[in-house]
């Protein structure tokens, strides 16, 4: 069972476009703004552009001589340019020719490398007698707009024209607006990627409770449920193990028949089982009574039990550890499962026989039990959850023995560790404290 919330998911959904849809109306609103801001100073600078156009005289202008510096038409043409500049604080004003070519007034760049540059759609408009006005152009921190409008004579012809140059410093508020819009942007990106970021990580954390909380719910329940089965089927298998026995010495005692044997067997495997059952309800033990063992020796009196049953499977058993003392603390029973279970896993990896090899190490505050096997490993299904009750791949397993062996191995206050080898096989480590005389 998975942690579900119909409402987190759909609300965290509707954060993350509620963030989305504000940042796009925020750009949608710039560029609104923008394009009709240009729009207005385009149309406006282009009328005022034809109305100082209107008030210049054209036959006046064709008439000057460029030489003729001081000659009144000149000089008044000169003044107007001048006063049109300052009074309406524009960046540029001049009287152009049909070439391009500044006649008179103000500019601090070349006029006609400009206009050839940006401006040449509107001059030419301009030159055939049609008033019109350059898109923003953006150049050394300035937002200029140029608009040109035809000076003619009395017979309507186009003499010159007069060019108009206004640096708007509000689409310089608009590119500050745009450059605290890209932040706002990234830190909304960015709190959009944390807050996800921390929904998943709660969310796993909710899951995983909510699944410990289920497994362990489970497991009681398992576990009740396991004990009380065992108790009931141990006294009839223990019937019919004796009866088993009677008929055997009754009517085939002298006789080589197996068949006398397999009620025993079986009786004894569903009692190995049952074990297993019991084990994996019983609860742990805080009042067992602990005492200091020789680790070593412990696993040689275990080995000594399983030699012959497995010499019978041609397993072979090598552990030569050291000759020193290895102390643990031990209740005489925990360990000893443990190991069990661990070896006869070892055991079962093998078809046809194989070797088995037992290492004991210790670095002075751990002993390392190492139990190597050049069996078929650990299946890849089964490593997210070698540990869990009833995880098995043996057609006659209960699947409790490595999760009885961890929980009895942890109560020592050791640990547990299954492993691939990368030559085969597998190796199941266990790690207990070493006992220190107090």
């Amino acid at each position: 069972m998975r942690f579900r919330n119909k409402y987190i998911i759909p609300i965290l959904i509707f954060a993350v476009l509620l963030i989305l849809f504000f940042n796009l109306g925020q750009w949608y609103i710039f560029s609104q703004v923008r394009d009709f801001a240009e729009s207005v100073f385009r149309e406006n600078l282009l009328a005022q552009a034809e109305l100082a156009a209107s008030s210049f005289n054209g036959d006046a202008i064709l008439s000057l001589q460029g030489d003729d510096f001081y000659a009144p038409d000149l000089i008044d043409i000169k003044d107007r340019l001048d006063r049109l500049k300052d009074d309406y604080d524009f960046f540029n004003v001049r009287l152009l020719d049909l070439d391009a070519e500044r006649l008179l007034g103000f500019a601090d760049y070349d006029t006609a490398s400009f206009i050839f540059d940006y401006d040449l759609g509107p001059f030419i408009s301009a030159s055939a007698g049609i008033p019109a006005a350059s898109d923003l152009i953006t150049a050394r921190d300035m937002y200029l707009i140029s608009a040109y409008a035809p000076i003619t004579t009395s017979l309507d012809s186009v003499v010159a024209v007069l060019g108009i140059d206004a640096d708007y410093t509000f689409f310089k508020s608009l590119a500050e607006f745009k450059n605290n819009l890209v932040y706002i942007n990234v830190v909304s990106f960015i709190f959009i990627l944390v807050f996800g970021a921390a929904f998943v990580l709660i969310n796993r954390r909710l899951i995983s409770t909510q699944e410990a909380l289920y497994r362990a719910s489970a497991l009681t329940s398992m576990g009740q449920m396991a004990a009380t089965m065992a108790h009931e089927i141990k006294n009839p298998l223990g019937i019919i193990k004796a009866t088993a026995g009677r008929i055997k010495s009754r009517y085939g005692k002298d006789s080589d028949d197996r068949i006398f044997d397999f009620i025993s067997e079986e009786v004894d495997r569903l009692n190995t089982i049952l074990a297993g059952y019991l084990d994996f309800a019983r609860p742990v033990d805080h009042s067992r009574q602990l005492k200091k063992t020789d680790l070593k020796e412990l696993v040689e009196s275990i080995l000594r039990q399983v030699r012959t049953d497995f010499a019978r499977d041609n397993i072979e058993i090598s552990f030569e550890p050291a000759d020193k003392e290895y102390p643990v603390l031990d209740d005489g029973i925990g360990f000893r499962q443990a190991f069990l279970n661990l070896i006869i896993n070892a055991r079962d990896t093998y078809k046809d026989g194989g070797q088995i090899r037992i290492e004991l190490t210790s670095n002075g505050d751990e002993h390392r039990l190492q139990i190597v096997d050049r069996g078929g490993g650990i299946k890849k299904e089964l490593k997210k959850r070698l540990f869990e009750p009833f995880s098995t791949t043996k057609a006659q397993g209960s699947g409790l023995g490595l999760y009885v062996a961890k929980k009895l191995i942890e109560q020592n206050g050791g640990r547990l560790d299954l492993r691939n080898n990368n030559e085969g096989g597998a190796t199941a480590e266990i790690i207990l404290p070493a006992y220190k005389e107090q």
